[in-house]
């Protein structure tokens, strides 16, 4: 009997160490997926139409994400990882249109886009097998930020989309990623919250804006 009891243990102590890599290894995972994001105190937007001016709150906005992570195993339950991520964000307002006999006022398709290089220091815990807990600390750089809209032209009488770059954006950027992982036959699903930190703009208008951004990636882990 208590020789089976030990051979009990044994199993699930191997089950344990091998739920994820095994201490001391590398492994490099390359992975894909998007981002839901906004930026927090944007403000609304304003459409001067007759009868009085028409607002629209701020929305969320979809973008792409990808880059490769790379993981070393500290414990049998925990690791670090750190990661180079290209990261489109921003935030966007509602559609506003007032159409009249004579006119049409029109703004659509109104947003900020963001472009990172964004760095996440992570510690993973495994707190079950093939599953993470994730905190850490991400930088990330500016690489392109522009403006778009689109509003309707009415001596033209067509729709007009306008984009450029926006002043005072900083080139710098930090925020927290808050998450879990999960891993099976070496494919990760990974879901995060990147809680933005420093602010967007340095300017006087929306100074106090702030990055605030969900992320969903898959990716498939490399042992090296």
């Amino acid at each position: 009997m208590k020789k089976l009891f030990a051979l009990v243990a044994l199993c699930v102590a191997t089950v344990g160490a091998s739920a994820q890599s095994e201490v001391g290894t590398f492994s490099l995972q390359p992975k894909i997926g998007f981002n839901v994001s906004f930026l927090t105190n944007a403000g609304k937007t304003v459409l001067d139409v007759p009868g009085g001016p028409m607002t629209g709150n701020r929305d969320v906005k979809a973008g792409f994400v990808a880059g490769v992570e790379a993981e070393y195993q500290i414990t049998p339950v925990i690791s670090v990882a750190a990661g180079l991520l290209y990261s489109i964000q921003g935030t966007r307002w509602e559609d506003l249109e007032s159409i009249g006999t004579n006119y049409r006022f029109m703004s659509k398709d109104n947003m900020v886009d963001l472009s990172y290089l964004n760095i996440p220091i992570v510690a993973n815990f495994y707190v079950a097998k093939g599953f993470a807990l994730k905190a850490g600390v991400q930088p990330g750089f500016l690489l392109d930020n522009k403006g778009k809209e689109t509003y309707f032209d009415n001596i033209q009488n067509r729709e007009v989309k306008a984009s450029g770059d926006i002043e005072g954006i900083k080139k710098f950027d930090l925020s927290i990623p808050l998450g879990a992982s999960y891993e099976f036959n070496n494919v990760v699903i990974d879901a995060r919250y990147n809680l933005g930190l420093t602010k967007v703009c340095s300017g006087d208008e929306n100074k106090a804006s702030k990055n605030s951004v969900i992320q969903v990636t898959v990716g498939y882990k490399f042992a090296l």
